[in-house]
């Protein structure tokens, strides 16, 4: 890259960081929302997720593996459960990305409190699609899960 950038080119690099942050950000919104359509959307058309079991591939399976996974018959037993995303690295690339992020997944305590129930980090591969970012690949790594606790 150029040692100095043109303010246009400054300001181009800013908002791409910017744009994708809050595409961090809102895919742990729509996940804990259980917006399973809008979580599926955040994903290019060929768009990978992978976080245990097979990867899923594109929007709509993305969206049918969240809601077989999280929704409602799913099993799973949601309470006022909450993400965290942290700590974002961004580098942008023309019309690429990639980005690492970290991830807490807050649960209540048996006592109602915050809990940190699982904590990890994101790897992602971003693409500027139709003019919007969206993961092109995002990889799920859980760094500490309950197995961790106590040992």
């Amino acid at each position: 890259a150029p040692a100095v950038m043109s303010h246009e080119a400054r300001a181009q690099l800013t908002a791409d960081k910017q744009e994708i942050i809050e595409l961090l950000l809102e895919y742990g919104r729509t996940l804990d929302r259980k917006d399973f359509e809008a979580y599926g959307k955040l994903f290019a058309i060929d768009g990978e997720w992978v976080g245990g079991g097979a990867p899923a591939k594109g929007p709509k399976i993305i969206e049918e593996r969240m809601r077989k996974t999280f929704g409602p018959d799913s099993g799973v037993k949601w309470t006022s459960d909450f993400h965290m995303i942290t700590n974002p690295i961004v580098r942008v690339s023309g019309d690429r990305a990639t980005a690492w992020s970290r991830w807490l997944f807050i649960s209540p305590g048996p006592d109602g409190r915050p809990s940190p129930a699982y904590a990890g980090h994101y790897d992602d591969i971003l693409v500027r699609e139709d003019g919007v970012w969206r993961f092109q690949r995002r990889e799920v790594v859980a760094d500490m899960t309950p197995a961790f606790q106590g040992q």
